[in-house]
């Protein structure tokens, strides 16, 4: 019976030999094509095909195991009974054991994957710290020359500034001898409002003021020159500012390409991970077939408690775990204190990394402050040229408003002089003198229209009435007429009738009496209206002073 059951036993034992060796040569094929499938992966898959060799290895072991398991399961059959309990103990050692190794090799494999992507995450840091770096340097540059030319603003505003200032108190200077001359001309052409020579006088001033003209013309085309300069300095102003945005743009888009590099290595890299964890399944499950070949093992230990070799075997076996385990709980310590100097860097990367956002904040404001600041210059430049400009132009015409003054005045004074000495001519003619005005009593008789342009030839014109004292003791047609509008009285300068000393019941002759005259001389009111036509002698007066 026993050799009965003994050959049972070895048929069961080959059977499954030779389907573990089945499995075996799956898995070996299995683990070819994986290993032609992952020839061209880069470093971290280089990392996993270390690992999955790893695993090779130790599915290799576990089938030496299985093999070594076989013959020590012919060895145990002659011993069963004897090593039950002790195999039992170590049993229970080995599998604690195993489940620690287990739990061991998972937390080295996260510590690894953390390992990786700290890695990863430190290398995209120091990669985004150099950019940053860069963007800070331009970002300074950038600073510096708006810090440039701010100052240069600066300084040709306070140039326009005191140009400015100048030819404001060169204009109010200009202004006040305008007004003295303004006046001074008031009075002299309130003294010369009836001669009319003056408006030859002034056509021959506008023909002298014509070369006078084109100077200014020439001063107007270098102003319009220096404009055109001003505008070619803000033309380059803002090329330089395109170039900065094309600048700009350009690391925007290296920034998009470094994303895309990034998602792509983070899908292979994703890959890689479904692959090692099939790998990792494909373990398992050898695992499984060598817990089974142990199983079947315990089975046989079970039947064959008395084989001491056996139990040294397994003893032996419970070292190699033990060493195993302290292998890698030497492994997981110094990937933990590696994790943790990964970490110390990345904190500190993440640190340096705000300090530089920070700092290119900080830039970043500092330089639309000085943008900001730049353009408010500009602008109060434009509009200081622009006053500059207007002032110049406002100080050209005062100028030539004061030279115009200044030729009217010379030219009135001279007629003033030719005046006195008309005057002094006119004297000795018979001409009467009278409070501001010279009067002339006609020698004969005329209609009122003669009498008047008889007064226009001589540069005068019929007598205006404004007081009593001007009353003259003699019947003489005076510059009074209705002629435009019957009824309403005018004087011969266009001037309406205000104060006016009629005869009672004057005047009354409608349509028909249109011009006035003195004619009752004896009595306070001494006007009369008459026919036009009627000639009667007449008084000529000619204003001589305001």
């Amino acid at each position: 019976m026993d050799t009965v059951l003994l050959h049972r036993l070895y048929n069961n034992v080959t059977c499954e030999r030779n389907q573990l060796l089945t499995s075996y040569n799956n898995l070996k094929t299995e683990k070819d094509q994986l290993l032609t499938s992952y020839n061209n992966l880069t470093t971290e898959r280089e990392q996993l095909l270390t690992s999955y060799n790893n695993l090779k290895t130790e599915k290799d072991q576990l089938l030496t195991s299985y093999n070594n398991l076989t013959t020590e399961r012919e060895q145990l059959l002659t011993s069963y009974n004897n090593l039950k309990t002790e195999k039992d103990q170590l049993l229970t050692s080995y599998n604690n054991l195993t489940t620690e190794r287990e739990q061991l090799l998972t937390s080295y494999n996260n510590r690894k994957t953390e390992k990786d992507q700290l890695l990863t995450s430190y290398n995209n840091l120091t990669t985004e710290r150099e950019q940053l770096l860069t963007s800070y340097n331009n970002l300074k540059t950038e600073k510096d020359q708006l810090l440039t030319s701010y100052n240069n603003l600066t300084t040709e505003r306070e140039q326009l500034l005191t140009s400015y200032n100048n030819l404001k108190t060169e204009k109010d200077q200009l202004l006040t001898s305008y007004n003295n001359l303004t006046t001074e001309r008031e009075q002299l052409l309130t003294s010369y409002n009836n001669l009319k020579t003056e408006k030859d006088q002034l056509l021959t001033s506008y023909n002298n003021l014509t070369t006078e003209r084109e100077q200014l013309l020439t001063s107007y085309n270098n102003l319009k020159t220096e404009k055109d300069q001003l505008l070619t300095s803000y033309n380059n102003l803002k090329t330089e500012k395109d170039q900065l945005l094309t600048s700009y743009n350009n690391l925007t888009t290296e920034r998009e390409q470094l994303l895309t590099s990034y998602n792509n290595l983070k899908t292979e890299k994703n890959q890689l991970l479904t692959s090692y964890n099939n790998l990792t399944t494909e373990r398992e499950q050898l695992l499984t077939s060598y817990n089974n070949l142990k199983t079947e093992k315990d089975q046989l230990l079970t039947s064959y408690n008395n084989l001491t070799t056996e139990r040294e075997q397994l003893l032996t076996s419970y070292n190699n775990l033990k060493t195993e385990k302290d292998q890698l709980l030497t492994s997981y310590n110094n990937l933990t204190t590696e994790r943790e100097q990964l970490l110390t860097s990345y904190n500190n990367l993440k640190t340096e990394k705000d300090q530089l956002l920070t700092s290119y904040n900080n830039l970043t404001t500092e330089r639309e402050q000085l943008l900001t600041s730049y353009n408010n210059l500009k602008t109060e430049k434009d509009q200081l040229l622009t006053s500059y400009n207007n002032l110049t132009t406002e100080r050209e015409q005062l100028l030539t408003s004061y030279n115009n003054l200044k030729t009217e005045k010379d030219q009135l004074l001279t007629n003033m002089t030719k005046n006195r000495d008309n005057l002094q001519r006119k004297l000795q003619e018979n001409w009467v003198a009278f409070s501001n005005s010279l009067y002339l009593v006609s020698s004969v008789r005329k209609s009122w229209e003669e009498s008047r342009q008889d007064c226009l030839q001589k540069g005068a014109d019929l007598m205006i009435i404004k007081s009593r004292e001007q009353q003259f003791k003699k019947s003489l047609w005076i510059g009074l007429t209705d002629s435009e509008t019957d009824g309403t009285w005018k004087w011969v300068d266009g001037t309406r009738m205000t104060t006016s000393y009629w005869k009672s019941g004057e005047p009354n002759g409608g349509r028909i009496e249109n011009c006035g005259e003195i004619r009752f001389y004896n009595s306070e009111n001494s006007w009369n209206d008459a026919p036009c036509s009627i000639e009667k002698f007449w008084i000529c007066e000619k204003r001589v002073s305001p």
